[in-house]
């Protein structure tokens, strides 16, 4: 493994945090130090159960969200992992888990997760971050064989980057969802509570359009101003909550879903 290549391929996962092609980076980053064939993720809270999050293939990708569909509807209550999602604690170091046939809860499951698609091993990584478990498992088909000894070591070191990257990237699909589902201007509201600052009306007008991705141009044509006035209402804005960029922002927005 090429120290320089890995961070390479970490940093490309970086740039595509909250994008589609965030899980396939991800793999490609992971895939530097040893083969993986796929990955699924799922996430749990209390109030929404089970979600799927990351699923990326080197083959059939169609295969992979079925698993992950048919997981998510029925059967998740037969992995031996299942139990920990409940059980790990915030601060609580992320769990490496190797796969145990011999913990296998029901043959049915082995047969549908396991020998019908030809997983002969997996990894899971299992953490909370606030009030959302995380659980993501590294698969590896019959060609790849069984992870090592050093497999094992190298899913141990990276398990914290790794971590800090999905819960990254799962914040940021809340949070755009929530702003274009809900309301942008209780985004907006939310971050000048979480800082103390009140702003104007239609600085928050325009505050919540930027969160939107919209472009200047387009929150002028939107709320009936000049461009300019977009401008000046947007660096007003920045000054009073004490940033300098939209990405800031984004990351100010980030803790509202905190």
């Amino acid at each position: 493994m090429h120290n320089i290549d890995l961070v390479a391929a970490f940093a490309a996962a970086v740039n595509e945090i909250g994008t589609p092609r965030f899980d396939a980076a991800l793999l490609a980053a992971v895939e530097h130090f040893t083969p993986i064939d796929f990955i699924a993720g799922v996430t749990y809270r209390e109030d929404e159960g089970l979600k799927a999050l990351n699923i990326a293939s080197r083959h059939a990708l169609s295969t992979a969200r079925s698993l992950t569909r048919n997981y998510l509807a029925h059967h998740f209550s037969f992995d031996p992992n299942y139990k920990e999602l409940k059980r790990v604690r915030e601060n609580q170091k992320v769990l490496v888990l190797r796969h145990d046939p011999r913990k296998l809860l029901s043959r049915r499951y082995e047969e549908r997760f396991y020998k019908s698609v030809g997983i002969v091993d997996k990894i899971s990584y299992i953490w909370r971050q606030a009030d959302t478990v995380f659980y993501i498992n590294f698969y590896r088909l019959g060609a790849h064989g069984h992870y090592g000894g050093a497999d094992v070591q190298g899913f141990e070191t990276l398990a914290p980057l790794v971590a800090a990257l999905v819960a990254r990237h799962a914040s940021r699909n809340r949070f755009e969802a929530a702003i274009n589902s809900n309301a942008p201007l209780a985004v907006a509201e939310c971050i000048v509570g979480l800082l103390s600052n009140q702003l104007s009306a239609r600085e928050r007008e325009v505050l919540s359009r930027v969160l939107l991705g919209m472009t200047n141009a387009g929150i002028a044509l939107e709320l009936g101003v000049a461009p300019t006035s977009v401008i000046t209402f947007r660096k007003r804005a920045y000054q009073k909550l004490g940033i300098a960029s939209q990405a800031e922002l984004f990351s100010l927005g980030l803790r509202c879903l905190s």
